[in-house]
C-alpha cells in the first residue's frame, strides 16, 4: 500500500515536472499588446470630478477628454476616454497612448504625456541668449563645442554602435573627442588645457 501511494506522487511529480516547460513556454511566448503613441489635440471636456483614493484620503482628478489623433495612421480620428493623469484643457496638444489588448481586441486610451516641445524650443532660445549675454566669446565657444558634441554622439558613436563596432572602444573614442574639441574649442590652446585634457582622458580610460 505504501509502495503504491509512493509511486503514485512520483508519477504526479514527474508529470508537473514535463509540464512546467511547455507551460513557460507558452508564457513566453503569449502575444504582447499593442501601444502606440501618437500627437492628439483635446477638443472637448465633458466633465471634471475629484475623487478621493480608497484607503489613502489623498485627492485625485479625474475628467472625460474627447480628443482627436493628428499625427500617424489615425490622424483624425476622434476618441473619447477618461483622463485621472494629468489634467488637460480645450485646445492642449498630448501625447495619446492607445493599447489594443492582445486577446480581445479591446482599445484603451490614456495621457501618455503633454506636449511640451514648444516650451522646451522657448527655454533653449532663452538658454543660448542668457549664455551669449554673460558669457560673451567664450560662452559662444562654448554653445559651439556643445553642438559639436552631439554631433559626435549621434553621427559616430550611435551609428558605430548600431553597426557593431565594439561598443567599449566606441564610447572611449567619442567620449575622447569630445573632451579634445570642447576644451580646446572653449578655453583654447595652451597648458592648462593640455593638462585638464590629458587628465579627462586618463579618468574615462580608468572608468
Amino acid at each position: 500500500m505504501y509502495t503504491a501511494i509512493v509511486k503514485k506522487y512520483f508519477v504526479l511529480f514527474a508529470f508537473v515536472t514535463l509540464l512546467l516547460p511547455a507551460l513557460s513556454y507558452a508564457q513566453g511566448t503569449a502575444t504582447p499588446d499593442t501601444i502606440i503613441v501618437e500627437k492628439a489635440d483635446v477638443t472637448a471636456v465633458s466633465s471634471s470630478t475629484t475623487q478621493t483614493i480608497p484607503g489613502t484620503g489623498a485627492q485625485e482628478q479625474t475628467q472625460t477628454l474627447t480628443a482627436t489623433v493628428i499625427s500617424g495612421d489615425a490622424q483624425g480620428k476622434s476618441v473619447t476616454f477618461e483622463n485621472d493623469y494629468t489634467q488637460l484643457s480645450v485646445g492642449d496638444e498630448f501625447y495619446l497612448r492607445h493599447d489594443t489588448n492582445a486577446l480581445d481586441g479591446t482599445d484603451y486610451y490614456s495621457v501618455a504625456d503633454p506636449y511640451r516641445l514648444n516650451i522646451l524650443g522657448i527655454l533653449a532660445i532663452a538658454f543660448v541668449i542668457l549664455v551669449i549675454i554673460f558669457g560673451g566669446l567664450q560662452g559662444i565657444r562654448g554653445l559651439a563645442s556643445l553642438g559639436g558634441s552631439i554631433l559626435l554622439i549621434f553621427y559616430v558613436l550611435l551609428p558605430g554602435i548600431l553597426h557593431g563596432y565594439p561598443v567599449v572602444a566606441m564610447a572611449i573614442g567619442v567620449s575622447a573627442l569630445i573632451i579634445i574639441v570642447g576644451s580646446y574649442v572653449t578655453h583654447g590652446f595652451n597648458r592648462t588645457t593640455s593638462a585638464a585634457v590629458i587628465g579627462m582622458i586618463v579618468t574615462v580610460l580608468i572608468t
